[in-house]
């Protein structure tokens, strides 16, 4: 089903490299248009589109991480996203 057009409701996505989480909205562009977006955590591509619905990310989330600096992996309940609360923009 197609968008309104203008902005979306917000929605969340997490980096698949290092969990870092994100809210998403879209943007309806009037050309479809071809661009990446890069996680601000661990600097690796996280998304790619080719659409008229532009994403535009907000870290809302950084990923745990240990003494050495290292990101933790996920625990069962916040990969599926039980504990996570939605989010709601001021």
């Amino acid at each position: 089903m197609p968008r309104p057009s203008g902005m979306s409701l917000c929605e969340t996505f997490d980096c698949p490299y290092c969990g870092a989480v994100y809210a998403v909205r879209y943007a309806q562009l009037p050309v479809r248009d071809s661009e990446s977006a890069y996680c601000k955590n661990c600097h690796r591509k996280m998304s790619h589109w080719n659409s008229t619905e532009q994403p535009s990310y907000t870290l809302i989330e950084r990923p745990q991480r240990d003494r050495a600096g290292l990101c933790l992996p996920k625990t069962s309940s916040s990969a599926i996203g039980a504990a996570r609360l939605p989010f709601v923009a001021s």
